[in-house]
């Protein structure tokens, strides 16, 4: 396998930040990752968003070999931080990541927030019809965004199995 975990945790100069986590999978798994949120407000609702920052995408701008961010998965309204909550919403079902064969390793990114209100289910629904190629990311993300927050990212290439966690070396 060739991944590699590049950062765990990050948070904004200002207000308290989020510690986030991916638990260690399975090489066979398709399932999302399971994340672990740590300084989460129980009491509060967090959004998750997958995304290759890398994602090839040929027919944007004319420009062969122009990147466009591809979402691979994003829940809302989970209690919590708790993405596996029956209460949170799929708004983007898991996509395993996969990388082309031919191409460079990509670098993915997770991003949890905490929400400053519960999303709408017809603004849910909206930004659920949009392609993974082309989903609005920076639109959804400024809408989300608070100043409670953490990230992690890490690299991936065709020949990886599972989303690499500092727990599985």
């Amino acid at each position: 396998m060739s991944a590699k975990h590049i950062e765990n945790g990050g948070a904004r100069d200002q207000g308290p930040s989020l510690q986030v986590y991916i638990e260690c999978q399975d090489a066979a798994s398709t399932s999302a990752p399971h994340v672990v949120v740590h300084g989460a407000d129980p009491n509060s609702l967090h959004t998750v968003i997958l995304w290759d920052h890398d994602a090839p995408y040929p027919g944007l701008g004319g420009t062969l070999g122009a990147r466009s961010p591809f979402v691979h998965w994003m829940v809302a309204n989970a209690p919590g931080a708790d993405f596996d909550h029956p209460n949170a919403v799929t708004v983007v079902p898991y996509e395993h990541p996969a990388p082309p064969a031919d191409s460079p390793a990509h670098m993915y990114a997770l991003l949890v927030v905490e929400q400053r209100a519960p999303w709408d289910m017809r603004a849910l629904y909206a930004i659920s019809s949009f392609p993974r190629q082309r989903f609005p990311l920076e639109g959804v993300i400024d809408m989300v965004r608070t100043d409670v927050w953490g990230e992690t990212s890490f690299e991936a290439d065709a020949h990886t199995l599972a989303i690499p966690s500092p727990s599985c070396s």
